[in-house]
């Protein structure tokens, strides 16, 4: 089996800061009066990216929703959580590509960027809902081409 040689040179990929921009857990009414075990969690997940070339900068935010699940049905207990993380490539313009009037960045880049930023949600997301109803949300390994790509 031949390998193929990636363009991602993981140490020239430095996360320069994280910061959580939006927490909020909310236990409904219904659920405070009644709290019923739940045994899964719809996960629901948002990006936004944003360049800044001359600076070899990449800025991602990431959007969590979740909501406990009793089977089927939606429990009144949900958590929306954003995490934006700043990333400095130091080979950045090699993943650049002229398209018209602007640049492409390349998707294996983006891919790569997304996967950090999920692995490192995990830990984060685990550690704000501790000590909730959620008793500690643990996500799910997902495939960041689909948060990618998804609209």
């Amino acid at each position: 089996m031949s390998k193929v040689k990636s363009q991602i040179n993981p140490e020239k990929i430095h996360i320069s800061q994280i910061n959580v921009v939006q927490s909020n857990i909310t236990t409904g009414r219904d659920f405070l009066d009644a709290p019923k075990k739940w045994n899964n969690i719809s996960i629901g997940i948002g990006k936004d990216l944003a360049f800044q070339e001359e600076k070899n900068a990449c800025r991602l935010r990431l959007f969590f929703k979740c909501t406990a699940m009793n089977d089927e049905t939606e429990l009144d207990l949900s958590a929306e959580i954003g995490i934006e993380f700043h990333f400095m490539i130091e080979n950045f313009i090699d993943f650049l590509k002229k398209n018209d009037d602007h640049n492409q960045v390349n998707s294996e880049l983006l891919i790569t960027l997304i996967s950090i930023g999920i692995s490192t949600s995990r830990g984060i997301i685990l550690e704000h809902t501790k000590n909730t109803y959620f008793r500690g949300i643990i996500l799910p390994v997902i495939d960041p081409a689909s948060v990618l790509w998804d609209e």
